[in-house]
């Protein structure tokens, strides 16, 4: 799957976007419900390019022919675990549901912090990248329970690889449309949104 390039944005916010449908009765009793997942959104600024960091990006862009394409993201200061402790990668210890928002994984330190809410992660089996809902801290062994902010699209087997650091994120273009400017003295500038797509 070809990568997006690695230049850094001088922004890059990150979202996200969920299918919620929301009702209340007559009574005001509210009802919710949900249809999918929710995928991560990436908006990525690049400001003050040459023409030759801009050449790259842009051929990149062009080349996914708009929302067509499909690439790995790895998101800037957002891609590895924000704790020292956790390892590259960690393996499912005890098999896992589609639906369920809890994993446990194996082959951490022992009795440390090694997932920080917020930290990205991706099973090698699935096309979709998860984060983390709180902290997760190992036991004795070096096994931790992985709280997930959203349900497990598939199931996971004994054994999958998770990845914590350097962590892909599947993408395609939110819109059909690119444009880029160049202002004096002949500095480029481009705004990026990337959705999720699995």
């Amino acid at each position: 799957m070809p990568q997006f390039p690695t230049l850094a944005p001088s922004s890059l916010s990150m979202g996200s976007q969920s299918n919620n449908y929301i009702s209340k009765s007559i009574g005001g009793v509210r009802q919710a419900r949900r249809s999918g997942t929710t995928l991560l959104t990436f908006d990525a600024s690049f400001s003050k390019l040459t023409r030759a960091q801009a050449a790259q990006l842009w051929g990149f862009i062009q080349a996914q022919n708009g929302q067509f394409g499909v690439f790995d993201f790895a998101p800037p200061l957002l891609k590895d675990s924000l704790s020292s402790s956790a390892p590259a990668t960690a393996t499912v210890n005890t098999a896992a549901a589609a639906r369920q928002s809890t994993v446990i994984l194996g082959g951490f330190v022992a009795n440390k912090t090694v997932l920080n809410a917020g930290d990205l992660i991706r099973f090698a089996n699935h096309a979709k990248a998860y984060v983390v809902a709180r902290d997760a801290v190992s036991n004795a062994s070096g096994v931790a329970t992985i709280n997930l902010a959203f349900d497990l699209i598939r199931p996971l087997p004994v054994a999958t690889v998770a990845g914590l650091k350097n962590v892909l994120v599947q993408c395609s273009l939110v819109d059909n449309e690119q444009n880029q400017s160049i202002s004096a003295p002949f500095f480029h500038s481009l705004t990026v949104k990337l959705i999720e797509s699995i």
